[in-house]
């Protein structure tokens, strides 16, 4: 008589497919985990910059207002005009110097 060998098959047990499964959702966790980590960085950046970009706005605000309200003052609208532009008063001579190089 001859004998039959059986042969046996694996089979996934209940046990290795549960195992497979948490591993999967582990690894999903951590995926999305990690890119909120970084979306909360990228943002905090974003953000950082845009109160800077707010603060140099208010100051440019601030120095524009304050020219508003120079703008009434006739000295000071003298005075800038000989400052910036060189204007004179009639009989009043203008002598640039050379800039010293240090």
């Amino acid at each position: 008589m001859a004998t039959k060998k059986k042969t046996k098959k694996k089979k996934l047990n209940l046990n290795t497919i549960k195992g497979l499964f948490c591993i999967c959702v582990a690894i999903g966790c951590m995926f999305l985990t990690g890119r909120t980590i970084v979306r909360y960085f990228v943002e905090k950046q974003e953000y950082n910059a845009q109160v800077a970009e707010k603060e140099s706005y208010e100051e440019d605000i601030k120095d524009l207002q304050e020219d508003v309200k120079n703008s009434e003052d006739e000295d000071y609208i003298i005075q800038s005009a000989r400052n910036r532009y060189g204007f004179t008063e009639s009989g009043e001579e203008v002598v640039k110097l050379p800039k010293s190089e240090e």
